[in-house]
């Protein structure tokens, strides 16, 4: 791809707009004047929604930022033209075209996560090249500017036993709070009802992949292994004499870890509206595979996934190792 999309902004306070960031990747300056970004696909007039003026260059290696108030959303617009982004999470298209049409040479995508307020979405290249890139939460939004480094959550995976020896019924994850912080792992959220009030209440995190919603309540302290396990009870007997006294054990979970690798997501919940799905955002995901670049070793092999670095990206298999499980330590 020569043009990507690089950051974006779309759940902004209330005095600042939503933003799209694109960025150059070549060293060769590239009109893109007539272009359409939009967050439809589903026929030409949705994808023609917002076209970028007349005689727009992007400079090789540069950015350039589109802001709703002033482009796609601008009151300007015609209203059928008018899009925002979507704090849910959605897909967002640049096409390229020309005199009011799409030319259909160039074209490019990129879906984002539901985020929270302030928090933007970003382009980060893995340390591997072989390994492409995720967008995912920034530290910091940087609009014009190279992005920040990804947002590491408090609240971290850091071991993952996904094809022990024993069966599916002995799989675990590892939880390490590496904040200086206490983390609870309840959300005040907003559920409108049918009346379009909106109700608060109290709901737990979720861990999206194994289908585990995490007791009320639950609090984990600075510095605290956690284990996630499927049967607690066959965790304890395979690995209760390893395990730190004091070590918290939760479970069951009715899903199961994928041996040949899938996304596994810590969620906070977030508001729901009425007859619509609630939106969690994710703030800590592990896509891991059984093969290189990833290590193979705990594919069967006896050993599990181990984080080696608690306070970088974490979907990155540089920093996993596979080694002989050790639960809580």
């Amino acid at each position: 791809d020569s043009i990507v999309f690089n950051e974006i902004l779309a759940h902004s306070h209330a005095s600042q707009p939503d933003w799209i960031e694109l960025y150059n990747k070549t060293d060769q300056d590239i009109n893109i004047g007539g272009w359409f970004l939009t967050d439809d696909n589903t026929d030409l007039n949705t994808i023609r929604k917002y076209e970028i003026p007349a005689g727009t260059i992007l400079p090789g290696g540069s950015y350039l930022v589109f802001y709703q108030n002033t482009s796609f959303g601008s009151l300007s617009q015609p209203i059928e033209k008018r899009f925002a982004l979507s704090e849910a999470g959605e897909t967002v298209y640049l096409y390229s075209g020309e005199n009011g049409e799409v030319t259909g040479y160039y074209q490019t995508r990129q879906k984002f996560d539901a985020s929270e307020t302030g928090i933007s979405l970003g382009r980060y290249e893995k340390a591997s090249l072989t390994n492409g890139y995720d967008f995912v939460r920034m530290q910091t939004p940087t609009p014009q500017q190279p992005n920040s480094s990804p947002l590491v959550a408090p609240l971290v995976i850091t071991e993952i036993m996904y094809n022990p020896v024993q069966g599916a019924d002995y799989e675990y994850l590892e939880l390490y709070n590496r904040s200086s912080e206490a983390v609870s792992l309840m959300a005040t959220v907003s559920t409108e009802n049918p009346q379009g009030v909106f109700i608060s209440q109290d709901l737990p995190w979720t861990i999206d992949g194994i289908g585990y919603v995490f007791p009320s309540g639950i609090v984990v302290m600075p510095g605290e292994y956690i284990i996630v396990a499927k049967n607690p009870s066959l965790f304890s007997n395979v690995y209760g004499s390893i395990l730190p006294v004091g070590t918290r054990v939760f479970g069951p979970y009715t899903g199961k870890l994928d041996n040949n690798g899938e996304e596994i997501t810590i969620q906070i919940p977030g508001d729901q509206e009425w007859n619509k799905a609630r939106i969690y955002i994710p703030v800590e995901t592990i896509d891991y595979t059984d093969s290189a670049p990833w290590p193979t070793g705990p594919n069967g092999g006896g050993q599990s996934l181990q984080r080696i670095d608690k306070n970088v990206y974490s979907s990155d298999p540089e920093i996993w190792i596979g080694q002989a499980p050790q639960p809580g330590k």
